[in-house]
């Protein structure tokens, strides 16, 4: 059975993730045991999963995380496609120079490296690859060119 502050952490981390405009919880389940907390379910992309993976540690006394959240129709892309159409989301994001960034598949596992003039730009390039179908995480090595770089270059 449960204690109180586990069901106070359980219902303050299905509060948070129900506030969430990425999540759909429909098919999620959060139970939390001293401390841990348990996802299982289902979401229907990566980037929904990568929501709920960065919302859980947030809360006050998590002391981990076990996920076991599915991805509904998750469909294993071929390494080469899988660049590929991350490249493409990317190019099709007019904010983003996307001339300055690299990007390798592996297994599923996205690696992007370069470089961008800014944070923002370095977050809105990891969020469009989160929404590919196919991708299960991201790994970035983009780095961000700090104001005396950017005032070199104008």
């Amino acid at each position: 059975m449960a204690n109180a502050d586990d069901k106070h952490m359980e219902n303050l981390i299905k509060q948070l993730l129900e506030s969430d405009h990425r999540v759909d919880t429909a098919e999620v389940d959060v139970f939390v045991r001293n401390g841990v907390v348990y996802l299982s379910g289902s979401v229907g992309s990566a980037a929904e999963r990568h929501a709920m993976q960065a919302n859980v540690p947030s809360v006050d006394d998590v002391r981990g995380v076990v996920d076991r959240v599915s991805i509904r129709g998750y469909v294993k892309r071929d390494d080469a496609e899988l660049a590929a159409a991350v490249r493409h989301a990317i190019e099709r994001n007019h904010n983003i120079d996307s001339r300055g960034i690299s990007v390798e598949a592996n297994d599923a596992v996205i690696r992007l490296q370069g470089r961008l003039p800014n944070e923002s730009l370095k977050k809105e390039v990891e969020e469009t690859v989160w929404w590919v179908p196919g991708v299960i995480d991201v790994q970035s090595s983009i780095e961000v060119a700090d104001d005396a770089e950017l005032g070199d270059q104008e």
